[in-house]
């Protein structure tokens, strides 16, 4: 029996003796994934990926019929309603309950294993006309099906993997960021007198089972810094953030919604952990991005690269920056943390600590002035 057709990730139906449909270029199928994500209520994106989806870019002709994907394991998104888009956009794109039929399949890396991926030349062989993709929501050193196919195109094997990838990386075909399109960046942030004047941080961290050192550096912190920060996820939990919020008189009024609750805790102090689960290129979540949002310094540790996703070099603080690069090396699916920090890290987060101490202390415009903004010329 053929290999991809007894895989479990194909439907039991018979085959046809001819695809129902010729095949689709590349290029199309990328471009109604991309309009799949922005316009569908997926991970929203920054201005530069909704401008990238501009009907008038690139050489398009409207298809005599519409491009359809199928979300495996997900039935609920497979409802056959075409997307919203406006008139003169060149695709008509819409999610199919019929797998066999559709032009792309949508695999979830959060619901696939690595036993899941069928051999990409079988695949060819028994549909020819359909291409597959790769949702990723998690970071890859925690999502072992994404970390092989990574891996499978860092060798120069793509042809052995998914044609497309929605995901967090920006080398994404489909970059999805988490900033979300209802966060808005263009008010005016939470004004410093209106902060916690008492405590330093908040945290919000409920993954106990991370892949680099943030458990333990969250806790040296609050050592270092005692009464300071309050911890509100299941890790290193000290406060009560529904206790805390009624404290401050945020409760009134509030839609009391996990996302709201988090958002308004996290607005109230003048530092904001947003510390990841893993070291992975490219991997930063709305923790950042929700503290940016309401005016509170993220303290951040994650993506070698997250000064790629800062504003301005002063627009967070990288832990990463107080401590020896082995705490930086990139992780994967085989990385456990630490028990314990060294003695040379364990300096580092005291001068953070006493950083954080003295910047507590300044309104927010007194010390972020770098020297690197450039003067006006008289």
């Amino acid at each position: 029996m053929n290999s991809a057709t007894s895989s479990p990730l194909y439907s039991s139906m018979p085959a046809p003796s001819l695809p129902r449909y010729r095949p689709r270029p590349a290029r199309t199928v990328r471009r109604a994934l991309l309009f799949a994500a922005v316009f569908a209520g997926g991970y929203a994106s920054h201005g530069w990926l909704r401008r990238s989806s501009s009907p008038t870019q690139g050489d398009f002709s409207r298809p005599s019929t519409p491009i359809r994907l199928h979300h495996l394991n997900a039935p609920e998104k497979n409802d056959r309603r075409p997307l919203f888009s406006p008139q003169d956009c060149p695709l008509t794109v819409i999610f199919t309950e019929d797998e066999y039929a559709a032009d792309c399949l949508i695999m979830d890396s959060d619901q696939f294993s690595t036993e899941r991926l069928v051999d990409r030349e079988s695949q060819r062989r028994v549909r020819p006309w359909q291409s597959q993709a790769i949702l990723a929501w998690e970071s890859a050193p925690n999502r072992p099906l994404l970390e092989e196919h990574h891996r499978l195109i860092a060798e120069g094997r793509r042809h052995e993997t998914f044609d497309f990838e929605l995901g967090y990386r920006l080398t994404s075909d489909v970059p999805q960021v988490y900033a979300y399109s209802y966060m808005q960046f263009e008010r005016p942030p939470v004004l410093w007198e209106l902060k916690r004047q008492d405590k330093l941080a908040s945290a919000f961290m409920s993954n106990c089972e991370a892949k680099n050192a943030r458990n333990i550096i969250l806790d040296e912190l609050i050592r270092l810094l005692p009464g300071q920060i309050d911890s509100f996820g299941a890790c290193s939990h000290n406060a009560d953030v529904v206790q805390e919020l009624q404290h401050m008189g945020l409760l009134d009024g509030m839609e009391k919604t996990d996302w709201n609750i988090k958002v308004a805790a996290t607005s109230a102090y003048k530092f904001a952990f947003a510390m990841e689960n893993s070291n992975e290129l490219d991997y930063v979540t709305e923790k950042y991005f929700q503290a940016l949002e309401h005016g509170s310094i993220p303290l951040v540790l994650g993506a070698p690269n997250f000064n790629d996703f800062l504003p301005t070099p002063n627009a967070a603080i990288n832990i990463a920056d107080y401590l020896p690069p082995s705490y930086s090396a990139s992780s994967t699916s085989n990385s456990t943390a630490p028990t314990e920090l060294t003695a040379e890290a364990k300096e580092g987060l005291a001068r953070l600590a006493e950083r954080l101490r003295y910047l507590g202390l300044l309104r927010g415009e007194e010390w972020a002035k770098p020297s690197w903004i450039p003067r006006r010329s008289s």
